[in-house]
């Protein structure tokens, strides 16, 4: 069983144990309706949170919805993967050259993309936890 159809499985038993259909009468997932090109991840550092610009940033615990097909064009956030680590950062594309760069000042890396590192998805859409001050 490969990981789609483990993904699957687990998908249709929580439908079977709601009686098939969710109250909101929802249909059953199908393999058509789950999107495996997406991942979500949530960011764990500082390097990519720029405190001139924070609505432009990425904040410890966002939650990043990674687009794994989409090609990574100039001024993409992405994720790049070398070994079994994996970072977020900026890509710069300047005179044929592609860069990774943080947006967090204080984190001043400019790291070429080489055959070391690998582009593995682009950031689609980020989901931030909305803190209103009011309890301070």
């Amino acid at each position: 069983m490969d990981r789609q159809d483990e993904v699957m499985a687990a998908a249709n038993t929580m439908d079977a144990d709601a009686g098939g259909t969710s109250a909101k009468g929802i249909a059953p997932r199908t393999a058509e309706s789950i999107d495996f090109n997406k991942q979500w991840l949530r960011v764990v550092s500082d390097s990519m949170f720029n405190p001139a610009d924070p609505n432009d940033s990425f904040s410890i615990g966002d939650l990043l919805q990674i687009d794994l097909n989409r090609e990574a064009l100039n001024g993409d956030a992405v994720i790049v993967e070398s070994g079994d680590a994996m970072t977020l950062m900026g890509l710069v594309v300047e005179g044929g050259r592609r860069l990774l760069k943080y947006l967090n000042p204080a984190w001043t890396d400019v790291i070429e993309l080489d055959d070391s590192l690998m582009i593995a998805g682009v950031v689609a859409f980020k989901v931030t936890r909305l803190r209103l001050g009011l309890y301070s």
